[in-house]
């Protein structure tokens, strides 16, 4: 409400400086109960959110998803293989000691037998 509002009011006489003290007083007491109200969720939602599993009877599904720190120290090599490293493969050789042939016991499509079918 602006000044040049308040004046005018003021000019009507006093009748309507009273009926817009309470207007604003009723004004106020709704703003202060929202205000209120707001501030006891605030804190009931607070509570909610610092309880884990730790601290209460929740179980440990309930705590959300927290990434872990790592233990490990920070250092300037790059990772992966290290330059200078040499590696190793396993190689397939022309002449192994031993040759295991594995076959399927069921058709992976309609559930038949296939344990008496030729490869």
């Amino acid at each position: 409400m602006s000044e040049s509002e308040i004046i005018k009011v003021y000019q009507e006489g006093i009748q309507s400086v009273i009926s817009l003290v309470q207007g604003l007083s009723t004004q106020i007491s709704e703003l202060s109960q929202t205000v209120s109200d707001l501030d006891a969720r605030l804190k009931k939602l607070e509570k909610q959110s610092n309880q884990t599993s730790q601290n209460s009877s929740l179980p440990p599904s309930t705590d959300g998803f927290k990434k872990t720190k790592s233990l490990r120290q920070p250092s300037n090599k790059k990772t992966g293989g290290q330059v200078g490293h040499q590696g190793s493969t396993l190689k397939m050789v022309k002449d192994p000691d031993l040759v295991v042939t594995h076959h399927p016991k069921t058709c992976q499509g309609c559930g038949c037998c296939l344990e008496n079918v030729e490869p």
